[in-house]
């Protein structure tokens, strides 16, 4: 039974890391995520490429307001119909670490656009 966990810890570990490198390789960075140190974009799609199996369709970058500096990354099968098809999550840099704060499926395909704003 211990020796089917490992197995199983070590596949998934397998399965986020080739998600990661699809991912980065991948992924739309918005005008103002590309100012993103690359380290930053590193971390940020390692974070949401652990928690998420779907593949990330966009990261944006928060200019102003209250929430000035954030990153929302949204995720979304390619053939997605239904909301649970598509995610999004907000994250923000603690202590020189970027953390997500919220997030998970269920994001309407018509708010996509409005998850990926910049402003």
């Amino acid at each position: 039974m211990r020796c089917a966990a490992i197995v199983v810890a070590l596949l998934l570990t397998a399965c986020a890391a080739d998600r990661y490198r699809w991912n980065l390789a991948h992924q739309h960075l918005m005008p103002n995520a590309t100012k993103l140190p690359p380290a930053d974009i590193e971390e940020i799609t390692r974070l949401v490429s652990e928690k998420s199996s779907q593949p990330l369709l966009g990261v944006s970058r928060r200019r102003s307001g209250p929430h000035a500096g954030e990153v929302t990354v949204v995720t979304a099968y390619p053939s997605g119909n239904y909301p649970e098809d598509h995610g999004a999550y907000w994250l923000r840099k603690e202590a020189g670490h970027w953390r997500i704060i919220q997030g998970g499926a269920g994001l309407s395909e018509s708010l996509i656009g409005l998850a990926l704003n910049e402003d």
